[in-house]
Parts: C-alpha cells; structure tokens; sequence
C-alpha cells in the first residue's frame, strides 16, 4: 500500500531521518525522537488517506494508543 506517494517503509524512514537530522542539530534527544519517527505510523490502520491537518495532528496519538492494546 502506498502512503504519502511511497511505501509506508519508504515514508518513516525519510521522517525519521529528518527528525534525526533536525534533533541532533537542536542537541535534543535524537535517539528517543527518531526512534518515535521510524514508528509514527506503525500502529495506524490502513484507511484512506484523509488531507486534513486534524487527521495528521491525530495519527501519532492513534498508533500509541493501539501499540498499547
């Protein structure tokens, strides 16, 4: 399945390589933060793609919530 244009693979390992980039530059915790990045959407269902910045805001909280069931 594609996501954002990619596979969903392709897609957290480009977030998570930005997120690193960023963090280190910042001196922030980059280990914790790409590790957060690689598995932003690993825990999201496979439904379509909805545009709205809501939906976007809302994904991380969605794929925590169902790695804890």
């Amino acid at each position: 399945m594609r996501h954002h244009g990619m596979t969903r693979f392709e897609h957290s390992y480009r977030v998570s390589y930005y997120t690193y980039l960023i963090t280190k530059k910042l001196h922030l915790d980059f280990i914790s933060a790409t590790r957060a990045a690689l598995l932003h959407d690993f825990f999201t269902s496979e439904v379509e793609e909805e545009s709205s910045m809501s939906r976007l805001r809302k994904h991380p909280d969605i794929a925590v919530e169902n790695a804890k069931k």
